[in-house]
């Protein structure tokens, strides 16, 4: 997530390797790039995979065809799982705005969901819900947002009760406020994040529009 991919205080050697990334990729218009995901296929009857590299390449519309197979699963774009993702993203965004001087450079957003629809026939046999890959009963229901930015996306209707959770990660590079006033760093929220979740809201939310429409 973000613009800028290095800490305060990277050599000049890492940042020029980062900001060349950050130039190549869609990090640098859009704040936001893709680096990977596991995804289980049940016409394969496995996990699918995709590493850093792939989004590394990508371009805005391959960024685009990224996260629809991504959310793509039974044959159809899990749009409930979509608009829960949009809920979540809308919270985070709160958040990070009440966050004054933080930086969070290089840190990511993991985005998991229960792939396996409940009363699926076309699942395999041998992928029960025992067996799945992530603990479902363990995920916290969602709570109501505070922010009329997203009141369209809360009461939209939802097609079924998908199991889906996004969580801030990577904070490796992150920049705390300092203690003293006269060795402030960085001023407001962090600028680069915000514009990377709206791109990503930007994105979910017209693969959801343009699927409803076809």
């Amino acid at each position: 997530m973000g613009t800028r991919m290095y800490g305060d205080f990277a050599t000049d050697a890492k940042k020029k390797s980062q900001r060349k990334k950050s130039k190549k990729s869609t990090s640098g218009k859009l704040g936001v790039r893709f680096c990977g995901s596991q995804r289980f296929s049940l016409t394969n009857d496995s996990f699918e995979l995709f590493d850093k590299y792939i989004g590394r390449r990508a371009d805005e519309m391959e960024l685009r065809k990224l996260l629809e197979k991504f959310f793509t699963n039974s044959g159809e774009l899990r749009r409930s799982v979509i608009k829960k993702v949009l809920h979540q993203i809308c919270q985070m965004k709160k958040c990070l705005l009440d966050l004054d001087e933080y930086r969070f450079y290089s840190s990511s957003i993991l985005i998991i969901y229960e792939g396996m629809l409940r009363g699926d026939k076309s699942s395999s046999s041998n992928f029960s819900f025992t067996e799945n890959s992530m603990d479902c009963e363990n995920f916290m229901e969602m709570e109501s947002l505070g922010s009329e930015e997203c009141e369209s996306v809360k009461h939209t209707h939802v097609e079924e009760n998908s199991l889906v959770k996004i969580k801030m990660i990577d904070f490796a590079n992150v920049s705390f406020p300092t203690l003293h006033n006269d060795q402030v760093m960085h001023e407001g929220p962090d600028r680069g994040f915000l514009m990377g979740l709206d791109s990503l809201y930007e994105i979910l939310e017209s693969l959801v529009e343009e699927d409803i429409f076809q």
